[in-house]
């Protein structure tokens, strides 16, 4: 088989799955795969270690902390959860 003709068939296996490809096509799609692609030398990737921020983000703990120190936050939420009680039926 002549390489344009190998070439037409790559063309007509294109954007198909392997299932719906004729006998020929699959064996040159499968010689592809095993010579062209399979045999590239693996590399070693590199790690890089992160570096943790200074300050990190605020966890829920200290933001509920933070709210217990300020009664017009309190007052807030207190309103809202009775608002959102209310509508609900519950009280």
């Amino acid at each position: 088989m002549t390489e344009d003709e190998k070439q037409a068939l790559r063309d007509s296996f294109a954007d198909k799955s392997v299932s719906q490809m004729t006998p020929g096509g699959r064996k040159i799609f499968d010689a592809d795969f095993q010579y062209g692609f399979g045999n590239k030398p693996v590399q070693k990737r590199a790690t890089v270690k992160a570096t943790l921020p200074k300050k990190l983000p605020a966890s829920t703990l200290s933001v509920l902390f933070r709210i217990i120190k300020n009664p017009i936050l309190i007052a807030f939420i207190v309103f809202a959860a009775y608002q959102w009680l209310t509508s609900i039926g519950f009280v």
